[in-house]
């Protein structure tokens, strides 16, 4: 398998100004190197702009500013970029920003977006071992005894090669191995934009993986949103507004789900703002339930509250369904949508931008 592991260099961090300096790659045939390279290019802005004013910059780039300089434009170099990306695999780590400054720099000067699948070393080395999560390359090379000069883009994007390896070595696993077996839907970047990569095992809590907790409130908030529109029936629990203590509402999405679909056929309501609440379901352990405080305190204030401990209301209720749920497609949905209004948001300021840039340049022109 080829495999192209790459590196992006910013000279502001921001990846909508055309502030790409440096492409950095690493070609290889499974781990066989063929290339290694970092491309300059003299990026847009005026300034680099890699701290705060007055302080000492965040990162110390590879390169001085009058060899940036000294580099032609992005056009010349997407001349060699551009055919990297054919028949690869591309891997980057923490790739998502790698992904949007290439992009920017494509728009920036008119040049087609390139499209190609890519894989996150990052995201790769958390599920395969819970410690690695949010370590970065420097940190993950320590542990992994590799040795690089850190933003020297194509020292980064070997690092990153070789951090792939040894995740092979020590899962015993090859790379297509370790795809299919966290059921990774790899990213993808073409003119429709970017869709990020994400692991089905995480989402379904398979292969030793959890989902994360934002995934998680993701699937709570769609499900109680399709939950409001149902039509309100009759049964046991109309009239009462039910709330879980936050351990069965938020440890096992699953399980909360069915128990709230459950609450709706009994003709219930499920709300998350305790000041709305008539029924709460407590934690069988009261001094384990966070909300229980203020559920007590909303109740000496006047709320009527009726509390109920947890192995009771799950007698009551009687068999829940144990319906399945295609949490992929909220989540990908979601991820669009978030995506969409990104670029909604950076057009929009692009727009008012450019009009306040009229506005102060037609100061002082009109009589």
């Amino acid at each position: 398998m080829k495999i192209l592991s790459f590196d992006i260099e910013s000279c502001t961090g921001n990846p909508t100004d055309g502030s790409l300096c440096s492409f950095g790659y690493c070609l290889s045939n499974d781990f066989d190197i063929i290339e290694k390279k970092d491309i300059l290019v003299n990026p847009k802005p005026k300034k680099f702009k890699l701290g705060k004013s007055g302080e000492e910059a965040r990162i110390k780039l590879a390169y001085s500013e009058e060899e940036f300089r000294s580099a032609p434009r992005f056009p010349a170099a997407y001349r060699k970029i551009r055919p990297l990306f054919e028949g690869v695999l591309c891997v980057g780590f923490a790739v998502g920003n790698d992904v949007r400054y290439l992009n920017n720099a494509c728009e920036c000067y008119k040049l087609p977006v390139i499209t190609y699948r890519y894989l996150d070393v990052q995201m790769l080395a958390g599920y395969i071992d819970e410690e690695n999560k949010g370590l970065g390359l420097s940190r993950l090379g320590e542990k992994y005894g590799i040795e690089f000069a850190e933003h020297k883009s194509d020292d980064d994007a070997f690092a990153t090669l070789m951090l792939l390896q040894k995740l092979c070595a020590l899962s015993g696993k090859t790379v297509e191995e370790l795809i299919d077996y966290y059921e990774i839907v790899l990213g993808t970047n073409d003119k429709n934009g970017i869709k990020n990569m994400y692991s089905v095992a995480q989402i379904y809590n398979r292969k030793g993986l959890k989902r994360s907790k934002a995934q998680s409130g993701i699937l709570l908030h769609e499900f109680l949103e399709d939950m409001k529109r149902r039509p309100r029936v009759d049964g046991i629990l109309k009239g009462k507004r039910v709330c879980f203590n936050g351990s069965l509402e938020k440890d096992d999405i699953m399980l909360s789900r069915r128990l709230i679909k459950r609450v709706y056929d009994l003709g219930g309501k499920y709300v998350t703002d305790l000041t709305g609440v008539n029924l709460y379901i407590a934690e069988d352990d009261a001094e384990q339930d966070g909300r229980l405080r203020k559920i007590r305190y909303l109740h000496s204030a006047g709320q009527r509250v009726k509390i109920v401990a947890e192995s009771e209301f799950l007698k009551k209720i009687g068999d829940v369904e144990e319906i399945e749920f295609d949490d992929v497609s909220v989540l990908v949905k979601h991820a669009r949508e978030k995506a969409e209004n990104r670029m909604k948001n950076k057009s929009n300021v692009a727009k008012y931008g450019e009009r306040a840039r009229m506005a102060v340049s037609n100061v002082g022109t009109e009589n």
